[in-house]
């Protein structure tokens, strides 16, 4: 090797043993200038390159997760992590990892962490110009990667750990390495700074250029001008031939290239070989290479299962394993080419996966895709292992553990176990699950990559999701621009989106209040008017609101206690959005029957009155514009006629001037035979007379041969000019009143009418008035009242709201209210009429079920049929396109021991509770 090319690599292996101002450099004088520079060590001349990290101090940082694969062991679930100094020193299921008053926890329980993934074979080296020699074994991988180049694509794949290796269009380029794609310091990110000397089988190296080599100086007579020189690779039978002279020439001591040194060095310290060999024949010629090798090797890209691998082969030490890659391009189309014949054997990577399986030596296997380029996708190619009945465990370990055993650094990385480095990647579920997506990449402990969340999508995993249609089974919910937009096992996940999983919870539809005194910071008991919009009234920021919705109350209705009220319903937002405004009016039927009839009656006529005034108004106006139509269309006819006849009219009179023009008069003369030199006539001459005579006859017959329909039209359009038609007259409006305006609505049936009632006479007269009599959509609201009247409340399928009280009692006897709704089918809702009580809606109503309502009934009360009542079809259950208002719960739904896990209006999160541990 010339001085300047050994000096080169000399130079490239300083520099990452520890000398960054070693730099790439063409100029041989450049690498000379700064070889003989002092030693510096890593991060004294710019300090940003030593961040405080894990190796710090002795604090050890706890990482909970919701479940774990540790790439050899069953899954845990609810495990910790716990790390110091970028270690593992324990981990397990939480109930048994005994922790520390001094550990840092990070709650990462809506994720699963597996380890780092390895990938056994990348050609991540710097580009440059390529060797021309086929063997130069003395070449290093490690001496041409870039440790500072961003590597948070792959990192994002959950990829913490690469083997680097020369290029494939040579017969041994080189050495490989294995390396970390991030860390604290150069040197403790190379795992083995030389691993596997490389031998490329396959077609790819074969026919290497020739090699000329000028001399240095004149060429004379006794230093003539060499020819190029051929090189080993025109076919496999030569290459293997020329590698076992190779081989044979290593035992040589007397060899001074440094190719054959490098080769010899190698061997003699036992080291690992990568075969790349393809075909049947690549594989024999691989395994009549082996017998030369004294260390372990393992094959690189194989395509056919050939006899000779049988499990005496296969379960041996030296044979380390398989790396197989996949052809196939995530989300694109190609055109393979038809297969010969003899392509015919060729076999998918899953049908080489499950010949392995079959010979015993599955942890022989490791997977990745053929090309740089795709390793972002390797967790969906590798799952392709699934059908050669490989297990989801198992295409984990052909991207984990395996790879690490293959490749000899099983114990650094490849599984989650105490003593080896902190390396693993957060998920938001289990992998190879569809959707699955990598939230967080740590290396040696410390977080290497963060997913970036560009959007408000949203996307919850749960045990259980609670549909009108029936209870979804480990489902997804997902959210995006505040809607509900996939529901199911199979749901469509957006880009992009933040992941929540509980893996037992149960989500639910938000809650909704028919009642409460929410929304102003304190009760509203003044007089509202019903004009009144109570949407711009809304406090911010109100604590109560912040308190009451970690019971999973989502909307609530809000209205004076002074009735009549307009009812305005709202969500419980930072800033409350209002859903309607007005939603219903409230009124009362409460005191004494007879004056609350006359009253009640009173201002339901004259509501009625004025509704049917502008009712009628409306109806008017529609018959106003239909006559209006049709007065448009005949007095266009009306106007058009008269412009035909005033153009008749204009067109006779231009007439009657060209008729008694002189030009006429002399075309009659010369009609008549006036000869040249003749003198004219007198005017009152007989000629003339009898000419005159003669041309008013012809006149008068022209005239009286005028066709008969001509006449016709012209008098039926001196007809219809006569008529111009009448206009009709536009409906006086009625004078607006604004205090009745809401009334409009309620005829309409646009909003509703809830009535409280405070016995059983007033439970039937609220029914009279607004149901029978003025045909109005009522609900009534009380207690006790409506169970005493519930013969006629379920008759006449009237909806109630039950609340704050959901118990009654009659002659010592405890009558629970909801339940009683439920076995009449009568529909029932709930409210609180409280503040920060509104949170309690849910623990009131747990009561009732735990006395035996059904809790398909009790949801139902706080959901599907809560928005039913209130005429609010974008609430109250879970269907696509409807809001994204969600519960979380921990359990099953209205029990005591369930918690309100996480709270999501209009697709943001509301409340997510903390881990208290």
């Amino acid at each position: 090797m010339p001085f300047f090319e050994r000096l080169r690599c000399s130079a490239k292996r300083n520099m990452v043993m520890g000398h960054p101002l070693f730099v790439f450099c063409n100029s041989a004088l450049c690498i000379v200038a700064i070889a003989f520079a002092p030693s510096v060590a890593i991060g004294a001349e710019v300090g940003t390159l030593s961040p405080t990290g894990p190796n710090e101090d002795d604090t050890r940082t706890v990482f909970q997760v919701g479940q774990l694969f540790s790439g050899s062991d069953a899954p845990i679930q609810d495990a910790v992590i716990v790390v110091q100094r970028g270690k593992i020193v324990a981990l397990g299921s939480r109930s048994t990892v005994e922790l520390e008053s001094s550990d840092r926890m990070v709650d990462c329980r809506n994720a699963t962490a597996i380890p780092g993934l390895l990938m056994a074979d990348t050609n991540l080296i710097e580009p440059g110009n390529d060797e021309p020699r086929t063997f130069t074994p003395e070449n290093r991988a490690i001496d041409a990667f870039d440790f500072f180049k961003d590597r948070e694509e792959l990192l994002a794949a959950g990829i913490t750990t690469v083997h680097i290796s020369a290029p494939n269009n040579r017969l041994m380029p080189g050495q490989g390495a294995i390396v970390k794609l991030a860390g604290q310091e150069t040197a403790g990110r190379i795992l083995r700074a030389e691993e596997s000397m490389k031998i490329v089988l396959s077609r790819e190296s074969l026919n290497p250029p020739t090699i000329y080599e000028p001399p240095v100086g004149a060429v004379s007579v006794d230093r003539p001008l060499k020819p190029t020189q051929p090189q080993l690779g025109a076919s496999l039978a030569e290459v293997v031939a020329g590698l076992r002279g190779i081989f044979e020439g290593t035992k040589s001591e007397g060899s001074e290239d440094p190719s054959i040194a490098a080769l010899r060095s190698w061997l003699d310290a036992k080291r690992t070989f990568r075969i790349y060999a393809s075909s049947g024949s690549e594989l024999q010629a691989a395994m009549g290479l082996s017998k030369w090798i004294t260390g372990g090797w393992y094959v690189v890209a194989p395509k056919e299962f050939i006899p000779s691998f049988d499990k005496e082969l296969l379960g041996s030490d030296a044979f380390r394993g398989v790396l197989l890659k996949s052809e196939i391009r995530p989300g694109a189309i190609t055109n393979p080419p038809v297969p010969r014949d003899v392509d015919r054997t060729t076999l998918e990577p899953w049908e080489f996966a499950k010949r392995m399986k079959s010979q015993g030596v599955v942890h022989k296997v490791a997977m990745q895709p053929s090309t740089d380029a795709d390793l972002k996708s390797v967790f969906y190619l590798a799952k392709q292992l699934v059908r050669g009945d490989w297990t989801p465990e198992e295409c984990l370990a052909a991207l984990t553990l395996n790879p690490s055993r293959i490749l000899g650094v099983e114990d650094r990385v490849g599984r989650l176990a105490i003593g080896l480095d902190a390396d693993f990647v957060l998920l938001t579920d289990a992998p190879f699950e569809d959707g699955a997506e990598v939230l967080a990449t740590y290396v040696d402990g410390v977080k290497a990559y963060e997913k970036k969340i560009e959007s408000e999508s949203l996307v919850i995993d749960a045990s259980q999701i609670v549909t009108p249609r029936g209870v979804v089974s480990d489902g997804k919910v997902t959210v995006a621009s505040g809607k509900i937009r996939s529901i199911g096992a199979e749901a469509t996940i957006p880009r992009n989106a933040r992941r929540l999983s509980f893996p037992r919870g149960v989500v639910v539809p938000g809650f909704i209040d028919t009642g409460s005194e929410l929304g102003l910071g304190l009760p509203l008991s003044e007089t509202i008017s019903l004009e009144t919009k109570l949407g711009p009234l809304l406090a911010y920021d109100d604590p109560a609101i912040q308190f009451a919705r970690e019971g999973g109350v989502t909307t609530v209705l809000l209205s004076s206690s002074r009735l009549p009220s307009p009812v305005i319903a709202f969500k419980l937002l930072d800033r409350p959005r209002v859903v309607k405004d007005p939603v219903a009016i409230r009124f009362e039927v409460t005191g004494n029957i007879t004056t609350a009839e006359l009253n009640t009656r009173r201002t339901l006529l004259t509501a009625k009155q004025y509704v049917d005034a502008w009712t009628r108004y409306h109806e008017s106006m529609r018959e106003y514009q239909s006559k209006l139509n049709a007065y448009e269309v005949e007095k266009k006819k009306f106007d058009d006629a008269a412009k035909e006849a005033e153009k008749k009219k204009q067109e006779e009179a231009a007439k009657k001037p060209a008729e008694s023009s002189p030009n006429s008069s002399n075309n009659v003369n010369s009609k008549e035979g006036n000869k040249p030199g003749d003198a004219p006539k007198p005017s009152g001459s007989t000629d003339d007379k009898v000419s005159q005579g003669t041309t008013q006859k012809g006149a008068a017959n022209e005239t009286a041969k005028e066709p008969e329909p001509e006449k016709e039209k012209v008098a039926e359009k001196e007809k219809v000019a006569e008529k111009e038609p009448d206009k009709p007259k536009e409906p006086e409006k009625p004078k607006a009143n604004s205090s009745l305006e809401p009334y409009r609505e309620l005829f309409a049936g646009k909003i509703i009418a809830i009535v409280d009632v405070e016995d059983a006479r007033g439970a039937e007269l609220a029914i009279k008035l607004f149901r029978s009599e003025f045909k109005l959509p009522v609900v009534l609201a009380g207690g006790k009242a409506l169970w005493e009247a519930g013969d006629l409340i379920s008759k006449e399928q009237v909806p109630v709201i039950l609340g704050p009280a959901l118990l009654a009692n009659e002659r010592g006897e405890s009558i629970n209210l909801p339940a009683e709704m439920a076995l009449q089918n009568i529909p029932f809702s709930l409210q609180s009429k409280g503040t920060t009580g509104v949170k309690q809606l849910t623990d009131a109503l747990s009561y009732s079920v735990f006395r035996g309502l059904a809790k398909t009934k009790g949801v139902a009360a706080l959901t599907t049929t809560a928005s039913a009542t209130l005429k609010l079809p974008t609430i109250g259950a879970i269907e696509e396109g409807r809001d994204a208002d969600l519960v979380v719960l921990s359990g099953s739904p209205l029990d005591i021991a369930t918690e309100v896990l996480a709270v999501i209006i209009d697709g943001k999160i509301v409340y997510l509770k903390e881990s208290k541990e």
